[in-house]
């Protein structure tokens, strides 16, 4: 701010801000303001009090203006002066803090405070941070490990000797209050090297006692010779303590909560659940889960397995749907075995079940087996072919196959009306009876259009042989009448004649060939 004074007309220019203000000083007519020719002036310190009758000098209005100036410094931000603020801002429009400001989450830059948001490249906070609700744009990352336990930060560290610590566990609000507790095995992790330090050590405590009201813990180290890698360290200021278990061990089998504990771990590559840890040094049935590396136990190490495979450790599992697959990446079916078959059983909201998939490609369809059921009926044992299917198992059954189903399994018996040999005449008729195992499927065979029964004879005679057609009885396959003719020519002197039977049993789009023959030697 300029100023310049007229003495002709005792006028006071002044520049503010490029506009020129002037201000205008009258003289008073003689006689005026107590009889004095001139107008009085109030000088500077002089406590005249101005009325219309006196004026102020130039040098007393400049003091007055920068008298009313500096009273604005409680009021208003001045731009060539660092200034503090009192009270709360508010603001009509949008404050933009630093350069080339763009409202965009990801390509503004600077600080941006509008309405309800706010937006900034980076935020640090020394203390904590409460909020209501938090969004994670898409992708959040972490490493190390993640303990979702009981936990602490220290902020004091006194050495009481002995190996014993008090351990000020810091408040996050005002009613904070540890929850670590008396006979808490904890351990705390020191590592300054991302800050450019050269600390990377684990300490491991157990808590004598925990005063809620100070909000500290007493502790005690653990000999190195109880701790992972044989060595023990004191705890620091500004890290976490963290609960891994307890030293009360329960005699009763209860679950202890404060023995457990879930670790989420980019390091080890794994999640899991311990249980049952009463010291630092974990033992092999603490991992009751681990999804991800699989741990260094002994049950591992008897398996086909490396560190570097990826799979679950449990101790039990309890799955209502588990897949398995071979080698080569093919679907192994579960097999399950149900028992001796029942219809009441069959007929149940506890079906027979057969559970396929179906793939569909480019190459077509196809259908693999996930879960087959299997029952044990008329000594065999049958697998499920029809999914929830009320059918009896049998021998063409469309719905059970017999495992392990041979050539074998199926033969022919026979029964005659009389002895076969002993006698010069012969005179008998012979039925054959076709088996599946012990049950006789002669009947259920020859209402079948696509079975069939053959007869032979061998009487070292080829050409009669070959002309040789049995004598049907009542035009049934199975029922052939023998008589001595049908022994051949050279019987009187040979004695010595075979027959065999023939069956070609159906089995899908095949027949199943079987046979038996009949020796008849004559004595």
């Amino acid at each position: 701010m300029a100023y310049h004074i007229d003495e002709e007309n005792s006028d006071i220019s002044f520049i503010v801000n490029g506009d020129k203000v002037v201000l205008k000083v009258t003289k008073v007519p003689a006689g005026t303001g107590g009889g004095s020719s001139d107008i009085y002036l109030i000088k500077v310190g002089d406590a005249t009090i101005p009325t219309d009758l006196n004026t102020y000098s130039a040098l007393r209005v400049l003091a007055e203006i920068e008298k009313a100036v500096g009273k604005l410094d409680d009021k208003y931000l001045r731009k060539d002066i660092a200034d503090t603020l009192q009270k709360g801002v508010r603001s009509l429009g949008d404050i933009n803090i630093g350069e080339n400001v763009m409202d965009s989450l990801l390509a503004g830059v600077g600080t941006l405070i509008s309405d309800k948001r706010i937006q900034t490249p980076r935020i640090e906070v020394r203390d904590s941070l409460t909020v209501l609700k938090m969004i994670i744009n898409e992708i959040q990352a972490m490493r190390n490990d993640f303990l979702f336990t009981d936990v602490g930060i220290v902020s004091k560290v006194e050495d009481l000797g002995e190996s014993t610590y008090r351990l000020t566990i810091e408040k996050r609000t005002d009613a904070d209050i540890t929850s670590i507790k008396e006979g808490h095995v904890i351990k705390q992790i020191v590592n300054d090297i991302l800050l450019g330090g050269k600390t990377f050590y684990t300490s491991w405590m157990r808590v004598l006692s925990a005063n809620t009201n100070t909000n500290t813990i007493t502790v005690v180290l653990y000999p190195d010779s109880e701790c992972p890698g044989g060595v023990n360290n004191i705890p620091a200021v500004d890290y976490a303590v963290a609960r891994q278990g307890t030293d009360k061990i329960n005699t009763d089998g209860e679950f202890n909560p404060d023995s457990a504990f879930w670790s989420l771990s980019s390091r080890e590559g794994a999640i899991r659940f311990f249980q049952n840890v009463f010291k630092p040094i974990l033992e092999d049935y603490n991992y009751a889960l681990s999804l991800g590396y699989f741990p260094e136990v002994d049950a591992i190490k008897h398996l086909p397995l490396t560190k570097n495979d990826i799979g679950l450790l449990a101790k039990t599992i309890v799955a209502e749907k588990i897949y398995e697959f071979d080698w080569n990446g093919h679907i192994v079916c579960k097999n399950v075995k149900r028992g001796e078959w029942r219809l009441a059983v069959a007929q149940s909201n506890l079906p027979y079940r057969y559970v396929t998939t179906k793939e569909v490609s480019e190459n077509g369809t196809k259908y693999h087996d996930l879960e087959q059921h299997t029952v044990e009926h008329l000594g065999f044992e049958w697998a499920c072919l029809i999914d929830k299917t009320q059918l009896e198992p049998k021998w063409n059954s469309t719905a059970w196959r017999a495992m392990n189903q041979t050539k074998g399994d199926y033969t022919i018996k026979f029964t005659s009306s009389d002895e076969l040999a002993g006698f010069d005449e012969v005179d008998c008729v012979v039925t054959a009876r076709v088996f599946f195992g012990q049950i006789d499927i002669t009947d259920e065979l020859l209402g079948n259009s696509a079975f069939q029964m053959w007869w032979t004879r061998n009487t070292d005679n080829a050409p009669d042989d070959n002309a040789w057609l049995p004598v049907l009885v009542d035009e049934q396959v199975n029922v052939v009448s023998f008589v001595t003719e049908d022994m051949g020519r050279n019987w009187s002197t040979r004695r010595k004649a075979q027959f065999t039977c023939w069956a070609f049993i159906p089995a899908g789009d095949d027949l199943i060939p079987i046979d038996n023959t009949i020796p008849i030697i004559q004595g």
